[in-house]
């Protein structure tokens, strides 16, 4: 996005020299200075013959904070970090030594201070807000963020339900004319946040869905359908476990899928 002039429309996009993250407030800003060079108009479409299904997993409660970053010097010595216990950082254990059980957290700097963390013990519906409070302020003195201001905000969200599509593409016929729909991003596959994949997968999906755009003639529908429906359950499956389907150099990434997922396609799928 930097190399298509995102910084051009946001100067401060992607300032961290450790971790290459985007705000949603950033992604926004800048989607919506396209959007008002462009002149797009938005409306609700309708049924395009995909389908989202929401499946429930365990209670799955997170804490979310921001405050204001006001760039003094000693703000901008703390570094950004993403500590969780699948890869069994130890910093989570120091925290649990004085009292702080988490099973993730991440923090990033932009114009907000901003954290968001899952403790192991919440219930949305028995919450003691001075405690809560409390709770988070320790975590971020824990961290070493120096704060100055009060919270922007600090709320519980629920991501116990997500959402996915049946499919990742669809082709509508009307009046003799075919309309080619693709599902990207969250729309297709919503994610776990403490996974980290839900940027990579948004990109994923836009490249994929590029693709099945380019090759619209070349091959007939069902195989463009089936080529797309490939790609998708392989992004479903990226993790922190399954690396070894990505080729490691990103800066080869094409719109072609091949320069992308190192798995064997099978006969008749993306050309081969």
């Amino acid at each position: 996005m930097a190399s298509l002039g995102a910084k051009i429309l946001f100067p401060k996009f992607c300032k961290s020299r450790t971790y290459f993250h985007v705000s949603t407030r950033q992604l926004q800003f800048v989607l919506l200075k396209v959007a008002l060079l462009v002149g797009t108009n938005n409306a609700l479409a309708e049924p395009a013959g995909i389908e989202r299904f929401v499946f429930c997993q365990k209670e799955s409660l997170g804490i979310v904070c921001y405050f204001p970053n006001l760039e003094t010097s000693e703000e901008t010595k703390v570094k950004v970090f993403s500590w969780t216990t699948q890869l069994k950082h130890k910093m989570l254990n120091k925290m649990r030594q004085v009292g702080l059980d988490l099973e993730n957290i991440v923090y990033f700097r932009g114009e907000m201070h901003y954290l968001v963390m899952t403790p192991k013990q919440l219930g949305a519906d028995n919450i003691n807000q001075d405690a809560f409070h409390l709770f988070v302020n320790e975590i971020v003195n824990f961290v070493g963020i120096p704060r100055k201001t009060d919270f922007a905000r600090l709320s519980i969200f629920d991501f116990s339900s997500l959402a996915r599509a049946d499919k990742a593409a669809s082709i509508l016929t009307s009046h003799g004319k075919k309309l080619y729909v693709g599902f990207i991003g969250d729309s297709l596959l919503e994610p776990v946040w403490h996974e980290g994949v839900g940027t990579c997968r948004g990109f994923l999906s836009a490249l994929d869905a590029v693709w099945m755009v380019a090759q619209i003639g070349k091959m007939a529908d069902v195989q463009l359908l089936a080529d797309r429906e490939f790609t998708y359950r392989i992004m479903q499956r990226l993790s922190g476990h399954h690396r070894d389907e990505m080729h490691k150099n990103v800066r080869k990434y094409t719109v072609d899928p091949k320069s992308r997922y190192t798995i064997d396609f099978p006969c008749g799928i993306l050309g081969v």
